[in-house]
């Protein structure tokens, strides 16, 4: 099945975790500085890169491309699965070991996990890194029963801006993964009275519901039978 979305919602060296265990071409349109990359990937290995449809084959230059990927790259991507047999590989490399040196690279603002929305220690974890090690200890015991970077900010004395920075860095290590339908709510400016009524209370005449027809053709019968019978 393709995969769409756009890299300010998930930034790149996440999308390549998710695309961990798919082979298949990543369609990058206009991520390295307005032009197109493509990435054939099988499963952890890459087999090809190519910058405006031409391979790139030196080790500088596709490390540049790759820094540029993981720093700033922006725009929409496209993940088309397809057979091994149907990628043109002319590399065999290992991904994860060419985007680690960038695990540490400042992520824009805007692509950093939001404030409120609540994280969960993933079910596997790996070994954490030796960077976020003392952090990963810290943060690991208050993610049992899900943790915001606002709520862990506050409890470790960061600003808002550091949780989130750390929780980006620990979602790239695969050490967090978001809590499903536990997204950021967005303020309403009113507070909504529940519609609850106690069991035994009596609703107030003014504000009863309007009886439905069959209940009216009931109480149509009943004053007609009352007044046959004082007939």
């Amino acid at each position: 099945m393709a995969i769409f979305g756009d890299l300010v919602h998930l930034p790149f060296i996440d999308l390549t975790r998710v695309l961990a265990h798919q082979t298949g071409i990543l369609f990058l349109r206009t991520a390295f500085a307005g032009r197109s990359v493509e990435l054939h990937l099988d499963c952890t290995e890459l087999r090809g890169l190519y910058l405006d449809g031409f391979p790139i084959n030196e080790s500088s230059r596709m490390q540049d491309v790759l820094h540029g990927l993981t720093t700033s790259a922006t725009g929409t991507f496209e993940f088309q699965p397809t057979e091994l047999t149907s990628l043109t590989p002319h590399l065999k490399l290992t991904l994860s070991e060419l985007l680690d040196p960038y695990g540490e690279t400042a992520v824009p603002e805007a692509q950093l996990p939001h404030a409120d929305t609540r994280f969960r220690s993933a079910e596997l974890p790996p070994t954490a890194p030796a960077h976020l090690t003392a952090s990963w200890q810290q943060i690991r015991p208050r993610l049992e029963a899900g943790a915001s970077p606002a709520d862990v900010a506050h409890q470790l004395q960061l600003s808002e801006l550091q949780g989130r920075e750390l929780f980006s860095r620990l979602r790239t290590a695969g050490l967090i993964v978001p809590v499903r339908g536990n997204m950021p709510a967005k303020p309403t400016g009113r507070t909504v009275e529940p519609d609850v009524q106690l069991a035994g209370s009596i609703p107030d005449r003014a504000t009863a519901p309007e009886a439905g027809p069959v209940r009216r053709l009931l109480n149509a019968l009943r004053r007609f039978t009352a007044v046959a019978g004082r007939a």
